[in-house]
């Protein structure tokens, strides 16, 4: 981050209203203490409301373009963080799917067998390609 001098406009993000404000620097206070030292600013937004003091963090940019980049590379790595949970969860749905529908019963409708083949306890299940199949418990689980 480039140094923020008073009296320069500098833009602020804001994660939870999802807004950038653009703010006046009145004040720099710089805090020296032995564990290092501590920036923050006196803010004036444009809203009109009284000088804020903020602690220096990376939400304060000294370009409107510098917090599009940033924002546009955080919310890049939110979605791809998004998307590979959505990735992993498919890869148990389609283990789960292969486990409750074997190969056979979803893609080859002639591997079921006849209605012949099943006595009057059999059940008919639909699979989700459309395909109907009649399933028989054994007798320990009946």
């Amino acid at each position: 981050m480039k140094d923020i001098n008073v009296g320069s406009v500098i833009y602020v993000a804001f994660d939870k209203k999802a807004q950038i404000l653009p703010a006046l620097v009145v004040e720099k206070i710089i805090r020296e203490k032995p564990e290092g030292s501590e920036v923050s600013f006196g803010l004036q937004f444009s809203n009109g409301e009284p000088v804020q003091v903020v602690k220096q963090t990376e939400n304060m940019f000294v370009s409107l373009e510098s917090a599009r980049e940033n924002l546009i590379s955080r919310l890049t790595k939110n979605i791809e963080l998004v998307c590979n949970r959505a990735k992993e969860s498919e890869k148990e749905l389609l283990s789960f799917k292969n486990e409750v529908f074997p190969q056979a019963l979803a893609s080859d409708p002639q591997a079921l067998a006849s209605d012949k083949d099943f006595e009057d306890e059999a059940f008919l299940i639909d699979l989700p390609d459309g395909t109907k199949a009649r399933v028989k418990l054994p007798e320990e689980m009946a």
